[in-house]
């Protein structure tokens, strides 16, 4: 996760554009993300919306700032992901493969986990729905 505005209600990540999630979300869409909070015992589910940008003044931006950090070099890799790593340095493409995922958040599922009970909400923009047992 690199990005959340609250705002917007979008959840921003990167990826390698030609990892096979980048195809999967062109066709379909939807996607969940979960987060686990050990300390407090939270988890949150995340069901979104998401658009894959590859190229375009966004994807440029991004990849000015980027570029020079130590994580350049994930989106530099000649191999694509999942292919299986040869021994020694690994080749560097001379072009990027940046994806950026902007997610739009549908609705969220907070759920407390505690020894006195649990507690559960759902959330959707503007609305709170307790599921108190």
């Amino acid at each position: 996760l690199r990005h959340a505005d609250a705002d917007t209600r979008q959840l921003t990540f990167y990826t390698d554009a030609r990892s096979p999630k980048v195809e999967q979300l062109r066709v379909h869409a939807s996607i969940a993300f979960v987060f686990w909070s050990k300390r407090l015992s939270w988890q949150l589910r995340v069901q979104s919306s998401a658009t894959v940008l590859s190229e375009g003044p966004k994807i440029d931006s991004i990849w000015d700032k980027l570029r020079h950090s130590p994580a350049a070099g994930d989106y530099l890799s000649a191999s694509v992901p999942g292919s299986p790593l040869q021994p020694g340095p690994q080749a560097e493409s001379q072009k990027h493969h940046l994806a950026v995922v902007v997610a739009d958040i549908i609705e969220m599922d907070w759920l407390e986990l505690a020894r006195t009970g649990h507690r559960r909400a759902r959330l959707v923009a503007g609305e709170v729905d307790w599921c108190i047992p």
